[in-house]
């Protein structure tokens, strides 16, 4: 509460325009998610209170395996589940560079917690920060988004980001980042499917967007 009573600024979501003049923010984000990168881990853990590491947890692979063996792969159509365990049977190596470091990763990077104030982006609500993939907070902030904000993501923002990353990020971002951000997303997007009561809509948005990301590669 003390951070509300103290600092004042613009959340992400009140923002509207055009695409080009959410390059500017596109680029101070992906700065930001730079800076919160430079803290890294021996491996994918949960977080203690001071963001030291705590308990181990599975790398990406093992965890969408585990999910579409659970209740979020129940919700899902069976051939939806093969299809997405073949593919990470077969693309070991894609999974190999989404897991190769471990950092500290904000766990709801989106547009509702990231807030302006002149001219830079500040991150709020570090509730669910955990250690993992740096692909983690890119496909979370990229996933599809609402109707007023989607047509803004297309590639000049989605460079801009890149551009701000590489300024601050000591993790090299390769060319096909985005599509290791999308795959490195399903395991958020099963997540959604592990409450107990979803709106219906939610299992064929996650299933479209799966199936849309397996089919890309």
């Amino acid at each position: 509460m003390r951070f509300w009573n103290f600092w004042k600024g613009v959340r992400c979501t009140r923002l509207s325009g055009t695409q080009v003049s959410f390059l500017p923010t596109a680029r101070q984000i992906g700065k930001m998610c730079g800076v919160m990168h430079q803290i890294q881990y021996s491996q994918d853990a949960m977080l203690d209170g001071n963001l030291g590491e705590g308990e181990p947890i599975p790398d990406t692979r093992e965890r969408i395996l585990f999910l579409l063996n659970g209740k979020p792969g129940s919700r899902l159509e069976p051939d939806t589940v093969h299809k997405t365990e073949k593919f990470i049977r077969e693309n070991t190596e894609l999974f190999d560079r989404i897991g190769a470091k471990s950092v500290l990763c904000h766990g709801d990077f989106r547009l509702g917690n990231i807030m302006l104030a002149k001219g830079q982006a500040y991150l709020i609500d570090f509730e669910f920060a955990f250690s993992g993939s740096p692909y983690y907070d890119m496909g979370y902030f990229f996933r599809n988004k609402s109707e007023k904000v989607q047509p803004l993501m297309k590639e000049p923002v989605q460079e801009a980001f890149a551009d701000g990353y590489r300024e601050t990020s000591p993790i090299p971002l390769p060319p096909d980042w985005l599509e290791l951000a999308k795959l490195c997303d399903i395991c958020n997007m099963l997540c959604m499917l592990n409450h107990d009561t979803i709106p219906p809509e939610w299992v064929s948005e996650v299933e479209s967007q799966i199936l849309q990301t397996i089919r890309a590669r």
